[in-house]
Protein backbone atom coordinates (compact mmCIF):
# COMPACT_ATOMS: atom_id res chain seq x y z
CA UNK A 1 0.00 0.00 0.00
CA UNK A 2 0.94 3.30 -0.81
CA UNK A 3 0.43 6.19 1.93
CA UNK A 4 -1.17 8.26 0.02
CA UNK A 5 -0.96 11.55 2.57
CA UNK A 6 3.03 11.44 1.55
CA UNK A 7 3.44 12.98 -1.73
CA UNK A 8 7.04 11.99 -1.46
CA UNK A 9 6.11 8.32 -1.12
CA UNK A 10 4.00 8.61 -3.95
CA UNK A 11 6.38 9.95 -6.35
CA UNK A 12 8.52 7.08 -5.75
CA UNK A 13 6.14 4.28 -5.81
CA UNK A 14 3.94 5.15 -8.57
CA UNK A 15 6.36 5.00 -10.93
CA UNK A 16 7.02 1.45 -9.98
CA UNK A 17 3.91 0.16 -10.17
CA UNK A 18 3.85 -0.66 -14.37
CA UNK A 19 6.80 -3.12 -13.52
CA UNK A 20 4.49 -4.51 -11.10
CA UNK A 21 1.76 -4.55 -12.46
CA UNK A 22 2.89 -5.86 -16.20
CA UNK A 23 4.69 -8.59 -14.27
CA UNK A 24 1.27 -9.94 -12.57
CA UNK A 25 -1.01 -13.09 -13.49
CA UNK A 26 -3.56 -10.35 -13.06
CA UNK A 27 -4.77 -7.55 -11.53
CA UNK A 28 -7.70 -6.93 -8.82
CA UNK A 29 -9.36 -3.79 -8.69
CA UNK A 30 -11.17 -2.93 -5.37
CA UNK A 31 -13.80 -0.26 -6.08
CA UNK A 32 -15.42 0.06 -2.97
CA UNK A 33 -18.29 -0.90 -1.39
CA UNK A 34 -21.30 -2.07 -3.35
CA UNK A 35 -23.82 0.35 -3.75
CA UNK A 36 -27.77 -0.55 -4.62
CA UNK A 37 -27.82 0.50 -8.26
CA UNK A 38 -24.46 -1.22 -9.02
CA UNK A 39 -25.88 -4.37 -10.57
CA UNK A 40 -27.53 -2.19 -13.28
CA UNK A 41 -24.01 -0.41 -13.83
CA UNK A 42 -21.78 -4.00 -14.02
CA UNK A 43 -24.83 -5.87 -16.19
CA UNK A 44 -24.31 -2.70 -18.77
CA UNK A 45 -20.47 -2.86 -18.79
CA UNK A 46 -21.01 -6.64 -19.45
CA UNK A 47 -22.88 -5.87 -22.44
CA UNK A 48 -20.21 -3.05 -23.11
CA UNK A 49 -17.64 -6.09 -23.21
CA UNK A 50 -19.51 -8.46 -25.32
CA UNK A 51 -20.18 -5.37 -27.81
CA UNK A 52 -16.31 -4.79 -27.63
CA UNK A 53 -15.46 -8.12 -27.88
CA UNK A 54 -18.26 -8.61 -31.23
CA UNK A 55 -17.17 -5.42 -32.83
CA UNK A 56 -13.43 -6.22 -32.53
CA UNK A 57 -13.71 -10.02 -34.01
CA UNK A 58 -15.31 -8.47 -37.19
CA UNK A 59 -12.80 -6.79 -38.68
CA UNK A 60 -15.53 -4.72 -40.87
CA UNK A 61 -16.70 -3.23 -37.99
CA UNK A 62 -13.44 -2.45 -36.10
CA UNK A 63 -13.62 0.89 -37.02
CA UNK A 64 -17.34 1.66 -35.69
CA UNK A 65 -17.77 4.73 -34.04
CA UNK A 66 -20.80 5.19 -31.94
CA UNK A 67 -21.43 8.55 -32.55
CA UNK A 68 -22.78 7.57 -35.95
CA UNK A 69 -25.10 5.34 -34.48
CA UNK A 70 -28.36 5.14 -32.14
CA UNK A 71 -27.40 2.98 -29.49
CA UNK A 72 -30.58 1.15 -29.39
CA UNK A 73 -29.85 -0.56 -33.04
CA UNK A 74 -26.34 -1.74 -31.59
CA UNK A 75 -28.00 -3.78 -29.14
CA UNK A 76 -27.05 -1.19 -26.20
CA UNK A 77 -29.62 0.52 -23.90
CA UNK A 78 -30.57 4.12 -24.89
CA UNK A 79 -28.55 7.17 -23.36
CA UNK A 80 -31.67 7.29 -20.89
CA UNK A 81 -32.00 4.15 -19.71
CA UNK A 82 -30.76 4.36 -15.73
CA UNK A 83 -28.19 1.54 -16.41
CA UNK A 84 -25.85 4.34 -17.92
CA UNK A 85 -26.30 6.36 -14.73
CA UNK A 86 -25.52 3.61 -12.15
CA UNK A 87 -22.37 3.03 -14.69
CA UNK A 88 -21.29 6.27 -14.61
CA UNK A 89 -21.32 5.90 -10.98
CA UNK A 90 -19.12 3.15 -10.91
CA UNK A 91 -16.66 4.37 -12.78
CA UNK A 92 -16.46 8.24 -10.81
CA UNK A 93 -15.52 6.86 -7.62
CA UNK A 94 -12.17 7.30 -5.99
CA UNK A 95 -10.64 4.67 -7.42
CA UNK A 96 -10.75 5.61 -10.92
CA UNK A 97 -8.74 9.26 -10.37
CA UNK A 98 -5.71 7.38 -9.45
CA UNK A 99 -2.57 7.24 -12.06
CA UNK A 100 -1.45 3.47 -11.27
CA UNK A 101 -5.10 2.04 -11.61
CA UNK A 102 -5.51 3.57 -15.08
CA UNK A 103 -1.63 1.51 -15.51
CA UNK A 104 -3.70 -1.88 -14.79
CA UNK A 105 -5.28 -1.52 -17.45
CA UNK A 106 -2.90 -0.34 -19.90
CA UNK A 107 -0.02 -2.87 -19.10
CA UNK A 108 -2.01 -6.46 -17.30
CA UNK A 109 -4.57 -7.90 -19.63
CA UNK A 110 -6.32 -9.44 -17.10
CA UNK A 111 -8.18 -7.33 -14.98
CA UNK A 112 -10.90 -8.28 -12.26
CA UNK A 113 -13.40 -5.84 -10.86
CA UNK A 114 -14.59 -6.26 -7.38
CA UNK A 115 -16.88 -3.58 -6.34
CA UNK A 116 -18.82 -5.20 -2.87
CA UNK A 117 -19.49 -8.72 -3.49
CA UNK A 118 -19.95 -7.55 -7.50
CA UNK A 119 -17.15 -8.47 -9.79
CA UNK A 120 -16.57 -9.24 -13.29
CA UNK A 121 -12.96 -9.57 -15.51
CA UNK A 122 -12.84 -7.12 -17.89
CA UNK A 123 -12.12 -7.43 -21.42
CA UNK A 124 -8.66 -8.67 -23.17
CA UNK A 125 -7.12 -4.56 -22.55
CA UNK A 126 -8.56 -2.98 -25.68
CA UNK A 127 -5.32 -0.29 -25.32
CA UNK A 128 -2.94 -3.48 -26.04
CA UNK A 129 -4.81 -4.51 -28.69
CA UNK A 130 -4.61 -1.52 -30.44
CA UNK A 131 -1.10 -0.99 -30.36
CA UNK A 132 -0.90 -4.31 -31.39
CA UNK A 133 -2.26 -4.02 -34.46
CA UNK A 134 -0.89 -0.66 -35.79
Amino acid sequence: CINQQDVEEKNIQVPLMTDIYSRAAFVVTYMGPEEPDNKEGFALLERLKEFYNRRRSDTALGSLVLHDYRLEDLGLPPSDDPSWASLRKILLRPWSSRVWIVQNFVVNEINYLVCGRTSMTLWENPLSCHLCDS
